[in-house]
């Protein structure tokens, strides 16, 4: 085959040999490339529109290739290929589906077919080309779905809730927060239907209750997840138990009497006194001269933390009424303390540097609404004195043993003649000279809910009508003392007073033919108490063994000596002052009701 071809523009009649003016095929063995611009037979430019086609044994390309060339430009020529040696051009485009109007294959029209890319709902292709218009073709991409198994039919596109999900700018998807998706819990117990784990219903839920059990159902973690049914599981407290001993298998929520607890806003629960238990939520406290009456602990009384004292009503005899006691109440001691000179029946300006005990009362007002702390030094109180007899602060008074004295600041007359309760005691010692109280440093025998039984109080020397330094008084003569004598009391909540008396040897004789007469630390209710005791004489003494009979008086005692002559005691004369010389012995105790 000739090397070039060509079609003569004249009357192909005769034939003139090659034409070189028109090249409309040109025939090598290679591809044609940008240098491939003219004619090396002829150095004519190639005509644009011309055609190569590579022959056989091609040293480039393949043999039945068709180019054409569409251009010169400076020198550069575009050859462009339009079929291979072993395919024609693209005439259709087969797709996956169609639906009508569209065709398959799909055709072009003038040359040009139509690509579109869609998504659609999902049908389980989750990409596929399909034509659904002449000339027009689509490639579809499914949108995403659930499924309950893995599924490739399922995927497609999809987006992500920004709530639940985060997808960085590489399309990455993480849970919101970057923790671990859920899909089942595991629980502590379960009961059929309940499962364990327990999973999602068809929703994606799992159904968490609560609820409450009997007590002992759970045991010492006394709150459990427990699965009763499908999709889901209870939280169960179990209720408290009563119990001899303390177990945590009891543990539980509970509700509580009102009538013998409250619970605050807060779920504090705090105890109220009952019948058995009358007073709650008290305590003392003694520091930098100031006693206070406060919580059982120490903490202030308040709203949040009150005390709770049951009291009989004065208006209904018969019924109790529950007092709230919200704030401390408190007195100062020392010299210049509230409650200096108010004296409680001691001799003014003796000192009494021995513990005198004091009794603390919750006294009601009149209209049963509050309560005042008071103090006093007599037990066995049932009622507060008369107005009169009570003191507080800058209104003192010292009517006598009997005396009251209010920690609060009150209208007194409010609070004459009322029931009291009584809470507990503590001591204190007297400084003559400034008619002041010290409290004594507390100890485990003082307290809310304490009485002194069987504590032996010392007998201040001095007080209560003795001559200055003794325990006798002159009483018109000359009072005998002994320097080693041992005079002790004690009281009881029955208000009454045990005295024991023991004097030897005398320091002082006594002087004067006037009855012997002991102070007592308490005027006597009545003058009948008796008791006994034993008396050696001394000095003027009528004889050497006797038996004495003490007696008492109103406010003293005095002494009645019986002798015993051949078959029985005789009973002669009271003891004399004089007859207690320096070798008198008299040892004596009796009992009486405080007044």
């Amino acid at each position: 085959m000739s090397s070039y071809t060509g079609l003569s523009p004249k009357q192909p009649n005769i034939y003139v040999g090659p034409n070189v003016y028109i090249c409309s095929i040109v025939n090598r063995n290679r591809e044609p490339t940008g240098a491939d611009y003219r004619q090396p037979e002829t150095g004519k430019l190639y005509p644009t529109g011309s055609y190569w086609l590579i022959g056989g044994n091609p040293t480039t390309g393949v043999f039945g290739d068709l180019w054409y060339l569409s251009k010169i430009v400076a020198n550069v020529a575009y050859w462009l290929k339009l079929s291979s040696g072993g395919s024609g051009t693209l005439l259709a485009i087969e797709v996956d589906a169609v639906t009508a109007p569209g065709v398959n294959p799909v055709t072009p029209i003038v040359g040009i077919i139509t690509f579109h890319g869609d998504v659609v709902s999902n049908h389980s292709v989750p990409v596929e080309t399909r034509s659904r218009a002449l000339n027009v073709m689509n490639l579809e991409v499914q949108y995403a779905t659930s499924a309950a198994a893995t599924d490739g039919t399922k995927s497609g596109l999809a987006h992500f809730n920004s709530s639940m999900f985060t997808v960085d700018a590489s399309g990455f998807v993480s849970l919101a927060g970057g923790g671990l998706a859920i899909d089942q819990i595991n629980v502590d117990a379960n009961t059929a239907p309940g499962t364990d784990p327990v999973v999602a219903d068809a929703t994606g839920q799992i159904t968490v209750t609560g609820a409450q059990v009997a007590a002992g159902t759970i045991g010492a973690n006394a709150i459990r997840t427990d699965s009763l049914a499908v999709n889901t599981y209870t939280i169960e407290v179990q209720r408290a138990a009563a119990a001899a001993s303390s177990s945590v298998n009891n543990n539980g929520i509970s509700s509580y009497n009102s009538t013998d607890f409250t619970v605050d806003a807060n779920g504090y629960v705090s105890l109220i006194s009952t019948l058995l238990n009358p007073i709650t939520n008290l305590g003392i406290t003694y520091s930098g001269n100031t006693f206070t009456i406060c919580g059982y602990n120490g903490a202030a009384l308040s709203a949040s933390n009150p005390a709770r004292v049951w009291i009989q009503s004065s208006s209904a005899p018969g019924k109790l009424i529950l007092y709230t006691i919200t704030a401390n109440q408190t007195f100062t001691d020392g010299a210049a303390g509230s409650v200096t000179t108010q004296r409680f029946g001691l001799t003014a300006a003796v000192n009494a540097s021995v513990d005198i005990p004091f009794f603390i009362y919750a006294v009601p007002n009149a209209a049963e609404t509050s309560v005042a702390f008071m103090i006093a030094r007599t037990s066995g109180n049932l009622a507060s004195p008369v107005a009169g007899s009570i003191g507080k602060s800058g209104a003192l008074v010292n009517v006598g043993q009997s005396d009251f004295y209010s920690l609060a600041s009150v209208t007194v007359a409010d609070y004459a003649s009322k029931p009291v309760k009584y809470l507990g005691w503590f001591r204190m010692q007297f400084t003559g000279a400034t008619n002041s109280w010290t409290v004594s440093a507390l100890s485990s025998l003082d307290g809310i809910g304490q009485f002194p039984t069987g504590y032996n109080f010392v007998m201040p020397r001095g007080q209560f009508g003795a001559a200055a330094g003794k325990y006798f008084a002159d009483n018109g003569g000359t009072a005998p003392d002994s320097s080693t004598s041992v005079y002790n009391y004690q009281l009881t909540q029955e208000r009454t007073c045990n005295i024991q008396f023991y004097n030897q040897p005398i320091d002082t004789a006594g002087l004067g033919a006037v009855y012997a007469t002991l102070a007592i630390p308490f005027s006597a209710a009545s003058g009948v108490a008796m008791g006994g005791g034993y008396w050696v004489g001394g000095g003027g003494s009528p004889g050497s063994n006797h038996c004495i009979v003490l007696g008492i008086g109103l406010t003293t005692a005095t002494f009645v000596i019986n002798t015993f002559v051949a078959l029985g005691w005789v009973q002669s004369a009271g003891l004399l002052n004089s007859e207690m010389g320096l070798t008198a012995v008299l040892i004596g105790s009796t009992s009486y009701f405080i007044a």
